[in-house]
């Protein structure tokens, strides 16, 4: 298929955007997505289990599980097993929300309902540590960043909508 489009749609007038390609897309991977003030990183419970539990200890924090599936956890062993869990899951596929500068995990992301076919994903399972989640707090910006920054050949969504396309050659470009 042809990347040339015309510059408005023939029936409706409206602007669009180069043709896509019909094909699936490549599912996203485990990649790092570097920004300039966090980096997404393949969640390590090795790696990020200790700064995001220490993020979690005080039991006012509780709040940050009301819309998760799992947590909050009784003790590191629970937290732990839950962290393995999710790192092995590829749909959703598990990112870690770090710090830029201290490289200090600060939460977690996924990309979920992933569908290749349909070249989507969504972002979500959002998790951010209560210290970073206060208004300008750095974890934030991860939102979008893995949405507009993702190297996959698929087309990233939240909330259904279509933030932007990816790196994939046949992609359409949306604001």
């Amino acid at each position: 298929m042809s990347a040339q489009a015309p510059e408005n749609d023939p029936e409706t007038g409206l602007p669009v955007g180069p043709r896509v390609d019909p094909a699936p897309g490549s599912p996203p991977t485990g990649m790092t997505l570097p920004g300039r003030y966090v980096e997404l990183s393949p969640l390590d419970p090795a790696r990020h289990g200790t700064t995001l539990w220490e993020g979690l200890l005080d039991r006012a924090h509780d709040r940050l599980w009301q819309y998760l599936p799992d947590g909050p956890f009784a003790d590191r062993a629970a937290f732990d097993a839950n962290l393995q869990r999710l790192c092995r899951s590829e749909n959703p596929l598990f990112f870690a929300i770090l710090d830029s500068d201290t490289r200090r995990a600060l939460g977690w992301a996924s990309l979920m309902r992933i569908k290749p076919q349909h070249r989507c994903v969504e972002v979500g399972y959002i998790l951010y540590t209560l210290p970073c989640s206060a208004p300008g707090g750095r974890p934030r910006r991860c939102t979008c960043w893995l949405a507009t920054s993702s190297r996959t050949s698929i087309i990233a969504a939240t909330n259904g909508s279509v933030t932007r396309s990816t790196n994939h050659p046949g992609a359409p470009r949306f604001g």
